[in-house]
C-alpha cells in the first residue's frame, strides 16, 4: 500500500514461488499470492486482483478473500475502470 507520505508498506502475504499454484486467503502474512495478471481498485480503497484464474478482493486491513458468484464458483474474469 503507499502511503500519501510516498511509503509503500507491505499490508498482506508473499508471493510463492515459480510453478507453484497455492494460493490462500487469510489476513496479513497468512495470505498467500500466486501469479498476479491483472489489478484493479475500488470505490471503498480495496483492491481486486486475478490470482490464478480467481478473482480476490484485498482490503485497506490485510484481509484477502477469493469472490465466490452465488452459486459458489470462483469469478475468473476482472474487469476495471467505468464500464468493467
Amino acid at each position: 500500500m503507499l502511503s500519501p507520505f510516498g511509503e509503500l508498506k507491505k499490508l498482506a502475504g508473499f508471493t510463492q514461488p515459480a510453478r507453484t499454484t497455492l494460493i490462500k486467503d487469510g489476513v496479513g502474512a497468512d495470505t498467500v499470492f500466486g501469479y498476479i495478471t491483472k489489478a484493479c481498485t475500488g470505490s471503498q480503497g480495496e483492491f481486486y486482483i486475478r490470482n490464478f484464474g480467481v478473482v480476490r478482493k484485498f482490503m485497506a486491513d490485510g484481509k484477502v478473500e477469493t469472490l465466490l458468484d452465488t452459486e459458489g464458483n470462483n469469478f475468473t474474469d476482472l474487469y476495471c475502470g467505468q464500464n468493467g
